[in-house]
Parts: structure tokens; C-alpha cells; sequence
């Protein structure tokens, strides 16, 4: 979205803030909130065991399991694994 410009900017531009809509964002809290809590797990033993992580992969990680969780959700989805 930061680079897109013109039509594909609108069309981007569009899909982000109905994925940031209060409304939409209500209904996937729960999503959110196991995925976060499962980062914050991940971050706290890490950091207890002094390990070093790379954040940009920890991130990548919980937003690909927020995706998946979302994906596996939804009715049209519902018999895949």
C-alpha cells in the first residue's frame, strides 16, 4: 500500500481500512487476542533464557497465525485442514 499508487492505491487503500474497521476488528478478537498471548509467550521465554529472536520473523510469525486461524474460520473454508 505504501508504494502503489492511483487505481491499485484506492483498491489497496479500501482493503486496508475495512480490515481496520472497529466493527470488523471486533468480531477476530479473539483471534488476536490467543495469537498475541502466544507472542507474548514466545517474547517472555526468551527473554528469561536470555535467547536472542529476530522480531521482523517473530512479527512475520504472528501475523501468519492470525491469517491462518481467520482462514480456517470461515465458512467457505470450513472442511479444509
Amino acid at each position: 500500500m505504501f508504494t502503489a499508487e492511483g487505481e491499485q492505491w484506492k483498491h489497496q487503500r479500501r482493503l486496508v481500512i475495512t480490515a481496520l474497521n472497529t466493527n470488523h476488528l471486533h468480531r477476530y478478537y479473539e483471534v488476536i487476542r490467543t495469537s498475541t498471548e502466544r507472542l507474548h509467550r514466545r517474547l517472555s521465554e526468551a527473554a528469561q533464557e536470555g535467547r536472542v529472536l529476530e522480531i521482523g520473523q517473530e512479527f512475520t510469525s504472528y501475523s501468519l497465525d492470525i491469517l491462518r486461524a481467520r482462514v480456517r474460520a470461515r465458512p467457505e473454508h470450513a472442511g479444509a485442514p
